[in-house]
């Protein structure tokens, strides 16, 4: 059977359509009045239900306790005042429905925490809000990515008696925002944020200078949320129109931020407030207790604020942290922003520079770290091919072309290290090699053949003032000498090879014997038989045979020539045999045989 369990009305109750039953109240467009002390309390499992705008209207300090959900899926806000209180004290609890509920107080207790699935407000949505408290009784609220709304100008709008606020979503990336229609009063308000685990964050903004409302209702709306610890890619998900986590040093995936964001906005405001914000914040979100690849020191965590106009995060290192009570607070101004911390300790920005892009030759990398207050003090060079360096500016060689990822690391007077990546391309050399014509003569073209390898540019020198461009050359040497021929080789990642060689350029070889001779003649011609050459020749012997085969001359001297005798007589004439052997400058042997004609 229905049952209204306990209904006191000390005034009177106006009655359209309520019915009740045993497991909740339902109000179908009913019109619920409260006076003073008024008290209706829903037993069983005692959900409301709003289904045709329902209106409830308390005078004085009218109370209702609902065990089960709160359902408002009317056009209206149920409430029609800013006085009264509604309290859930059941187990889990969601506040829903199509509409949002005006609650004038609410105060949340039982046995489980309580979820909003749509917008709501507390503290009465009437005659520029009320007075009523939200009254977190040892239970949180989960906004659950919905905004909870608290109309209250007061500091003292918030009760928190060991529950709290999650502005963060279970399981997905979101959030839930708390918005604090503050209008033109300042103060210290504080939202008792907690963790999803449970942890107290709470987030406070004292208001030193009021802001000036553009139109009434002016707010100061917050959310907070933790983000993700691994390395890459840390202090991720991004809030909304934030494009980076580059820190104060260049380093995105920054291991000197915290781990959580919060976003603080303040419309409606023609001039803004201002003042001081003070961030809460777990041990977990700044160490490496929950895997975190933070490296920061605690007592030197400050606010930092994003600017999406520079795509930069404007640094500050005003203000404190309370490493004990876990919070940090920055210097004076309007709150309004997406924000984190980080540490502040004063360290180096690490940078270099290398010059050298070629396999097999020297690179070197030149320290660029700079520090604003101290001084750097320590280089950790890492190339990327497991050698190491620990100078400040250094020499490398690599043996192979490929991408190398080139750290350093460096450590300030501070003792705050930073570090850079930086990817260098190392490139296949060009390797110089090149051939020429045997026994080059003078006046005779050399042919010169590069046998180089990762070339595409050639430049030649010859070694007498002449050059060339172009891959295969030729060249005349016009003199008798030794030249030293170089070519440089290049490719188009400018990674040249040079070699050089030395070149013996002779005179064309004029190694003349006549083939008759008249030694009793007085002509001058021919008066004597031998070897007749402008080049110096090493290793000469010459033999002379009649027809006989019999050796009848003899000479290991050029400049000794036979004169047409035998034993001191003249031989008759006739044709004799000759053998001539030699070694020319080049120490090249040649062996000349034939006959000759001695004329009488």
């Amino acid at each position: 059977m229905p049952q209204l369990r306990h209904c006191i009305l000390s005034g009177f109750l106006v009655l359209l359509s309520i019915m009740t039953y045993s497991q909740g109240f339902v109000q179908c467009g009913g019109h619920l009045v409260f006076d003073n002390g008024g008290y209706l309390v829903v037993d069983g499992s005692g959900q409301y239900y709003d289904t045709l705008n329902g209106k409830v209207d308390v005078y004085g300090t009218g109370d209702m306790v609902i065990p089960g959900d709160w359902t408002n899926v009317s056009s209206s806000g149920v409430f029609t005042t800013n006085v009264g209180r509604v309290t859930l004290n059941g187990g889990v609890q969601d506040i829903k429905g199509a509409d949002m509920t005006l609650f004038p107080s609410l105060e949340l207790s039982g046995s489980a925490d309580k979820t909003l699935h749509v917008n709501t407000l507390v503290g009465g949505g009437f005659n520029n809000g009320g007075i009523g408290q939200l009254k977190c009784n040892n239970r949180n609220l989960v906004l659950n990515a919905n905004t909870l709304i608290l109309n209250n100008k007061t500091s003292s709008g918030i009760l928190q008696t060991g529950g709290g606020i999650v502005s963060e979503t279970p399981n997905s990336v979101g959030y839930g925002t708390f918005e604090w229609v503050v209008r033109e009063n300042s103060g210290s308000f504080e939202i008792p944020f907690k963790s999803l685990t449970g942890v107290p964050i709470p987030y406070q903004f004292n208001i030193q200078t009021a802001g000036v409302n553009a139109i009434d209702s002016g707010f100061v709306s917050i959310a907070t949320y933790a983000t993700g610890t691994v390395e890459s890619p840390n202090n991720r998900e991004l809030p909304v129109g934030v494009l980076n986590t580059f820190n104060e040093y260049g380093i995105e995936n920054a291991h000197r931020l915290l781990d959580r964001y919060w976003i603080v906005g303040i419309p409606n405001y023609s001039t803004k407030p201002f003042g001081v914000s003070r961030y809460g914040y777990q041990d977990l979100e700044w160490n490496t207790s929950n895997s975190s690849t933070n490296v920061i020191l605690e007592n030197n965590l400050r606010p930092m604020r994003y600017a999406a106009s520079s795509d930069t995060w404007l640094y500050s290192r005003v203000g404190q942290d309370n490493a004990i009570s876990n919070y940090a607070e920055g210097g004076s101004n309007d709150f309004e922003g997406i924000w984190t911390l980080s540490d502040s300790t004063i360290c180096p920005t690490a940078l270099f520079e290398h010059i050298g892009n070629c396999e097999e030759s020297p690179i070197v990398f030149n320290d660029l770290s700079t520090m604003t207050n101290g001084t750097v003090d320590a280089w950790d060079w890492q190339f990327g091919d497991g050698n190491i360096s620990i100078v400040q500016n250094t020499v490398h060689v690599y043996s192979d072309p490929n991408m190398y990822n080139v750290l350093l690391k460096v450590q300030g007077s501070t003792g705050c290290y930073d570090s850079i990546v930086i990817p260098i391309t190392i490139d296949t050399r060009a390797i110089a090699d090149f051939s020429y014509d045997e026994d080059p003569l003078v006046d005779i073209p050399v042919k010169f053949s590069s046998l180089s390898q990762n070339a595409s540019f050639w430049e030649w020198d010859f070694g007498d003032f002449s050059s060339d461009n172009i891959e295969n050359p030729t060249h005349t040497y016009a003199a008798e000498s030794s030249y030293d021929v170089t070519l440089i080789t290049n490719n188009q990642a400018n990674c040249p090879d040079t070699i050089t060689k030395t070149l013996l350029v002779n005179l064309p070889s004029l190694f003349l014997l006549p083939s008759a001779f008249s030694p009793s003649l007085n002509d001058d011609i021919n008066p004597d038989f031998g070897l007749t050459t402008l080049q110096r020749v090493s290793e000469y012997t010459m033999t002379i045979y009649n027809r006989w085969g019999e050796k009848i001359f003899e000479s290991d001297d050029i400049a000794k020539r036979w004169d047409g005798n035998y034993q001191n007589k003249p031989v008759p004439a006739g044709s004799y045999f000759y053998i001539v052997w030699f070694r020319d400058r080049t120490m090249k042997g040649h062996a000349l045989n034939g006959s000759v004609l001695l004329l009488r």
